[in-house]
């Protein structure tokens, strides 16, 4: 037999959800069936799974250590240690900056991500340990595509995610991007758009009016500096950005639609022009970075309340934009 005391930073959530946490390999119905014969209590009694624990409650797993073993995973599989860049952090949040040209979260490739750079760091430093691990894995609330720098948001506790999912999903944060655009872009627009994707390319067109399976996208473009060259398809933009709907590759394929695409994206920008600012600047991404996020003072934690984060521009984001004032770059 195995007994589990349910600490405060587990607290609330489904004891299903927990148990699956605890065996990630344990099939669901498995887990149900060990509830129905009281082959897993709660507080010594019969449960179905649904009740929500709370802290000191405790878990009686009436299973072999084998077999318990066999439904365990090893927590710290896969983990990075690369540096992190640590933008924000208190006992229940953490925010880094995502350097451009790695993933968010591990996908089907098994390629470590920010977010294995994150549970790498959490070790570390102690906030999290292999044996918790097993129960609840800090995971981003919110993702950047691979190419795309910038703020991202994790919980450290089971409670910090699912706070900072609620504000997420009520808006109670505002997200603010920069964008480098090739082309002249004088004036601020408050955008309504519809953006369709095209799941077997990855790739996103936009339309100024309703299109079948579209969905609604509204963005905020501001231009911060014009770099005039001798032509208006020769100038470069530097925009601020704010999103109200958060759909995929919304910014990329909106600005390219409008005839300013993102500097440096081969995939909705000129290839010729990302050619030349790889062969200058060794740039392998758009210059689109995910700068300032800014929480509301109400309906939101109070050590997040009325907070700004932001993440200063990579290097080479710098590096361009000094060249363009300097007039280095045409």
């Amino acid at each position: 037999m195995t007994t589990l005391i349910i600490d405060e930073k587990d607290a609330g959530q489904r004891l299903d959800k927990f148990l699956h946490r605890y065996m990630p390999l344990a099939g669901t119905g498995f887990l149900y069936k060990m509830l129905r014969k009281k082959n897993i209590t709660r507080n010594g009694a019969k449960a179905d799974g649904s009740e929500r624990l709370r802290g000191g409650d405790e878990i009686r797993l009436f299973l072999s250590e084998e077999t318990i073993a066999k439904f365990r995973t090893t927590a710290a599989e896969h983990l990075s240690y690369r540096e992190l860049e640590v933008l924000f952090e208190n006992d229940s949040f953490l925010a880094v900056s995502k350097p451009s040209g790695i993933l968010t979260q591990r996908d089907k490739s098994g390629e470590n991500a920010l977010s294995d750079d994150v549970l790498g760091y959490l070790l570390r430093t102690g906030a999290v340990t292999e044996e918790s691990l097993l129960l609840f894995r800090p995971s981003p609330a919110n993702r950047l595509d691979r190419n795309t720098s910038g703020i991202v948001l994790f919980g450290k506790t089971l409670a910090g995610q699912q706070a900072l999912a609620e504000i997420i999903r009520k808006r109670r944060i505002r997200k603010r991007y920069r964008a480098l655009v090739r082309g002249y872009f004088p004036d601020p627009v408050s955008d309504c758009a519809y953006l369709l994707k095209d799941p077997e390319r990855n790739q996103s067109s936009t339309f100024s009016r309703p299109v079948d399976g579209a969905e609604e996208i509204r963005t905020d473009f501001v231009p911060v500096r014009i770099f005039e060259g001798k032509e208006k398809d020769s100038s470069w933009t530097l925009l601020d950005i704010e999103l109200h709907t958060g759909k995929s590759h919304q910014i990329r394929a909106r600005l390219a639609d409008l005839g300013t695409p993102v500097a440096g994206d081969p995939k909705y920008g000129s290839r010729e022009s990302s050619r030349r600012l790889r062969e200058r600047y060794g740039l392998r991404s758009q210059l689109l970075h995910a700068y300032r996020i800014e929480f509301s003072e109400e309906d939101v934690p109070d050590s997040l309340k009325g907070l700004t984060i932001s993440a200063p521009y990579p290097p080479v984001f710098e590096k361009i934009l000094k060249d363009l004032e300097d007039g280095r770059l045409q």
